[in-house]
């Protein structure tokens, strides 16, 4: 009897972990949503920077993504567009005026980040 085919691996965004840029330290557990730090977080007026890691199911998969954010003044997202296993880098910019809230897609998840006003 023949052997059978290996299937090819499924591909599609797997577990996204987000740290401290300056820290390294985790944000989330990997294969969180980014929602279980950013639903419940509102961050301080100063400028933060955070790390995602999009991962993908497979170490072969070539799966491409994009971000967005709805107001590039308030949260800035780098690099715009990827395929397969990269880091997306969060700045989010220091606040001088009042409270304010910027959703934000990241290979598909939207969260919205919450910033204290000065």
């Amino acid at each position: 009897m023949p052997a059978q085919p290996t299937p090819a691996p499924t591909c599609a965004i797997g577990a996204i972990m987000m740290v401290n840029f300056g820290t390294g330290a985790p944000l989330i557990p990997p294969g969180a949503s980014l929602q279980s730090f950013f639903g419940s977080t509102t961050l301080p007026a100063s400028s933060n920077v955070f790390a995602v890691d999009v991962n993908m199911s497979a170490p072969t998969c070539s799966v491409p993504w994009t971000v967005s954010s709805s107001d590039r003044t308030a949260v800035q997202l780098s690099p715009a567009q990827g395929q397969g296993e990269a880091w997306v880098e969060i700045f989010v910019v220091a606040n001088s005026g009042g409270a304010r809230a910027t959703p934000i897609t990241i290979a598909g998840q939207t969260v919205t980040v919450s910033q204290q006003g000065k």
